[in-house]
């Protein structure tokens, strides 16, 4: 064919090849579209050499070019974290010794940057000897940090969900024993007017019952279910009135610098919750900066997109942010893990574990979200979201405080409670203001008894076995309609009761309950009646 031309033999032919050839370029950058669209690299491993040829997307997604990495397996093993190199060796091993299925890793891959992203690995050998030795293998990395991300926000929200639950039913059973403690003691004291050194001895047994209250109620709150009074509020006002306690409080060693955003939405929280955890917050930055340093107190409007609230595991909607940021030591990941869990303190002695736990308990409370960024040497920053208050969404909020003394009745009441020594002291102090008290230890015996009994107020537990309180009072609600009915709980978990629910919980009585507190609240249902 010297001289001549291409077309002289066969122009059927080439121009075929021309068409394949244009399809496999096409198929091929619609390859390359679709590894980068997903944050996918391919790499292609000669066993025997070494030699490693990483693809276009693959050196995008670490951060390298071509002339910056050494194309060996060695290069690619310094990457892998030291903590996940033996599992990626292992799985490389084990698919070794088989013959046709993929194996399959998620490690950590060091970036150019020096940041580890997470790296969803899949691959194949392709080549094998006559003695079935590897020789080739093909496969993809893709970049999963951000599901790695959203499933350790997952795995942390359901960890914080049963701390919850947990807590929350040892503070119901601590509140048990603290009302027997507490109330008996109230009724010694009262008893002893005559014995004033007895009487102290009973007055010093009941301050360290209400010391104990103090702290189940902190575990409350980080069970989400402390009884609260929330408000229209404006952050940014309650954060001025409370600059000269931060400042005095943060001491002159810290700078405290306030960024206050303009036209600041309201928000509908309880402001001595939202003081609580401003204070922890200021606290927990002093300890951190070890000598002079910053703290800056920032509020800002937001709306939030799908996604992010998504990450947040809030309601894509308006939001107020309030963040606090320090240049103190920072954090690693292992303390940013447990900062919310009770208990939990980098004080060692001098710190109890419950700050940011009440912190934490309230924000959820609020139905907000809390954002913690630190890393070592580099501070800490800690933005707390709370929705945007609209006036069609308030509740109601519970009634005023009055003077408490003792009201003596005549009238035929009912209580329920499992907890066979809170029922009888519970008796007992109705009894002594002259009222005629019943006492079922469950709902069955309730009901049993209110088919015999005019009853005029049934006070009720809530959590029980079999028929919790929501329960009884519904049944109760439907068959006596006259009968007034008085919830009381140290911790009523998760469950639901509709209007029930609606109409009573907002006037719920919190264990433990003092005599007089219990006195007034049945002398009050009782005159309404």
């Amino acid at each position: 064919m010297l001289g001549g031309s291409v077309f002289d033999e066969d122009p059927g032919e080439y121009i075929a090849f021309i068409i394949d050839l244009t399809e496999s370029k096409k198929t091929e950058a619609r390859l390359e579209m679709s590894l980068e669209a997903t944050e996918s690299g391919a790499w292609d491993w000669n066993i025997g050499t070494g030699e490693v040829l990483f693809d276009r997307n693959w050196l995008s997604m670490t951060g390298y070019t071509a002339e910056e990495i050494e194309p060996h397996i060695s290069f690619w093993e310094a990457l892998v974290h030291p903590e996940d190199l033996p599992g990626f060796k292992d799985a490389v091993d084990s698919h070794f010794k088989e013959s046709a299925h993929y194996y399959e890793y998620e490690y950590r891959l060091k970036t150019k940057s020096g940041r580890y992203i997470w790296s969803y690995n899949r691959g194949k050998v392709i080549e094998r000897d006559e003695k079935n030795n590897p020789l080739r293998m093909i496969g993809l990395d893709t970049n999963i940090t951000q599901r790695r991300q959203h499933e350790e926000q997952i795995r942390r929200a359901q960890k914080m969900d049963a701390l919850g639950k947990l807590t929350g039913g040892i503070a119901h059973d601590f509140n048990n024993i603290l009302g027997i403690i507490g109330g008996y003691s109230e009724l010694l004291a009262s008893a002893l007017n005559e014995e004033p050194k007895l009487a102290r001895f009973a007055q010093q047994i009941n301050h360290a019952s209400e010391r104990g209250v103090k702290i189940t109620r902190k575990l409350l709150s980080f069970s989400r279910v402390k009884d609260n009074s929330p408000q229209n509020l404006d952050i940014n006002v309650l954060l001025r009135d409370q600059q000269d306690m931060l400042k005095k409080t943060l001491t002159v060693r810290i700078k405290l610098n306030f960024d206050f955003y303009d036209d600041l939405w309201p928000v509908w929280l309880d402001s001595a919750d939202l003081e609580d955890a401003i204070i922890n917050l200021s606290i927990n930055a002093m300890h951190a900066i070890n000598q002079s340093g910053n703290f800056d107190i920032k509020t800002r409007n937001e709306h939030l997109s799908i996604n992010k609230a998504k990450n947040l595991s809030i309601e894509p909607k308006d939001y107020v942010v309030l963040s606090f940021a320090d240049t103190g030591v920072g954090m690693d990941k292992e303390t940013k893990d447990k900062i919310f869990e009770p208990f939990f303190s980098t004080k060692g002695e001098m710190g109890t574990g419950l700050g940011l736990s009440q912190v934490y308990g309230f924000v959820k409370r609020s139905f907000g979200a809390i954002k913690v960024s630190s890393d070592i040497g580099r501070g800490s920053c800690f933005e707390l979201y709370f929705p945007r208050y609209i006036e069609n969404n308030k509740v109601d909020t519970p009634e005023g405080e009055a003077s408490l003394e003792y009201f003596e009745g005549s009238e035929s009441l009912l209580v329920v409670d499992d907890e066979p020594e809170l029922l009888n002291l519970t008796q007992e102090i109705l009894q002594n203001q002259g009222y005629k008290v019943s006492c079922a230890l469950c709902g069955k015996e309730a009901l049993d008894i209110l088919k015999s009994k005019e009853i005029d107020l049934m006070i009720s537990d809530i959590l029980m076995p079999e028929q919790d309180g929501y329960e009884l009072a519904a049944i109760v609600k439907e068959l006596y309609p006259s009968i007034i009915i008085q919830l009381v709980s140290g911790y009523s978990g998760d469950k639901e009761a509709g209007n029930v629910k609606n109409d009573m919980q907002a006037n719920l009585l919190h264990k433990p309950v003092e005599a007089k507190e219990l006195l007034l609240r049945v002398r009050s249902l009782l005159n309404k009646k």
